[in-house]
């Protein structure tokens, strides 16, 4: 229950949760169950800005997925090593390829794409903006594959992200109608706020105004029902916000939308945590 209540947002509740089933998996000796636990705790630390905790549960996590002799869960720890390091703050490749090496040895298919996933975004980070581009196309094309309809959705969003960076606005229009509807159906709120705000800027900018007002009405509402945005989907707001030739009840309506957001701080990457815990 506590990873269901993470992926509707309920973070609160689920830490609660977690933090029973971790007592209880101790007691009982199940380190590959108390691993799975440390990883929602994990993901749920960086998603609130606490990425030493949340370094501190995935290296627990990884501790334990070794005891129990778990390849997956030492795969999934070590992607999220790579992304909480406290020392790396864009992120840090060394244990996200040793866990993407580990998984493709393994066979274990959905955890290669949520290693691509993890490198396309620290490439992203650091500005390599070809390599990104090229590890989320890899993402994208595996999960389509093995039918993981959210990690797939997950991995187009962040393509369009890519390419709004890039400036090739018109490719991240076409791509993100799909990739939108795919997070929708995986009723991952957090997820869907983030998608919308790429389509703000991506429609912002083209001067796409009615498209822009269906996203920020999403957004909006989004917002209303209680998701909080991480810091980079406020960001992707408040550049929506000032592009330059918005109508005025436009901007101000962005501008209320970015207030409303409530960043919390959260880690670059904790948006992608969700799926991979």
């Amino acid at each position: 229950l506590g990873h269901v209540d993470i992926v509707r947002g309920a973070s609160a509740r689920a830490e609660v949760s977690l933090t029973s089933a971790l007592q209880r998996f101790d007691r009982l000796g199940r380190p590959q169950d108390a691993a799975r636990c440390l990883r929602g705790l994990a993901a749920i630390a960086a998603y609130e800005g606490r990425p030493a905790v949340a370094f501190a549960a995935f290296l627990a996590a990884l501790e334990q997925s070794r005891a129990a002799s778990d390849d997956a869960g030492v795969a999934a720890s070590l992607v999220g090593m790579g992304l909480t390091d406290p020392a790396a703050p864009l992120g840090a490749e060394a244990p996200v390829l040793e866990a993407l090496e580990l998984a493709e040895r393994e066979g274990q298919f959905y955890l290669v794409v949520a290693a691509l996933d993890a490198l396309g975004e620290i490439a992203r980070r650091h500005g390599r903006l070809d390599d990104a581009q090229s590890r989320f196309q890899r993402a994208h094309d595996l999960a389509e594959s093995l039918g993981a309809a959210h990690q797939r959705s997950l991995a187009a969003a962040s393509r369009a992200l890519v390419m709004l960076e890039s400036d090739a606005l018109r490719d991240a229009r076409e791509l993100l109608p799909k990739a939108i509807l795919g997070i929708e159906r995986s009723e991952h709120p957090a997820l869907e706020l983030f998608a919308h705000a790429v389509a703000l800027v991506v429609h912002a900018r083209l001067g796409a105004v009615k498209s822009l007002r269906h996203h920020l009405w999403a957004a909006q509402r989004a917002v209303a029902s209680g998701v909080r945005a991480d810091a980079e989907t406020a960001q992707l707001v408040r550049l929506a916000e000032n592009v330059v030739g918005l109508d005025a009840l436009d901007a101000r309506e962005l501008a209320a939308l970015a207030r409303d957001a409530r960043p919390e701080g959260a880690v670059p990457f904790a948006r992608s945590f969700f799926v991979r815990a």
